[in-house]
C-alpha cells in the first residue's frame, strides 16, 4: 500500500460473486448444471 498506494488494495478484496446476482445482472446461466451429465 505504502509504494503503490490505495489501489493496490483492490487484488486483496473477495471477489466472488453469487451465480444468482450474475443471472440477475447479466443474464448469465452456466451451459453445465448438472455435472454427473459433464462429458469432459
Amino acid at each position: 500500500m505504502q509504494k503503490y498506494g490505495a489501489w493496490a488494495e483492490g487484488p486483496t478484496l473477495d471477489q466472488q460473486i453469487r451465480a444468482e446476482k450474475i443471472h440477475e445482472t447479466c443474464g448469465w446461466v452456466p451451459e453445465i448444471s448438472d455435472f454427473t451429465q459433464a462429458r469432459f
